[in-house]
């Protein structure tokens, strides 16, 4: 309801639309531009690189991201056709 009002609000007064597109432009390029975000991207990377994982959180992590990998691969066994030679009869 209030976005629908604001831009209905807008819509009935055209003199403010530059005022507010010059506001919105300024807003996105603050917030959002290649460079702000580029600089935001670059210091988690250099945070990531440079912070040494606690020993239990890292083994945690390693045993977690093996049970989630030897869960989706129990499906993919599943669901993997037989190869051609086991087809035709021909031992590997």
């Amino acid at each position: 309801e209030a976005l629908s009002r604001d831009i209905e609000r807008a819509a009935s007064n055209p003199q403010a639309l530059p005022t507010l597109g010059q506001f919105s432009r300024e807003f996105v390029t603050r917030h959002f531009s290649l460079d702000v975000v580029a600089a935001h991207l670059s210091n988690v990377c250099e945070v990531a690189a440079t912070r040494r994982p606690r020993p239990a959180l890292a083994s945690l992590d390693t045993v977690r991201t093996a049970a989630i990998y030897l869960r989706e691969r129990r499906f993919l066994w599943r669901a993997a056709p037989p190869s051609p030679l086991q087809s035709a009869g021909v031992a590997a």
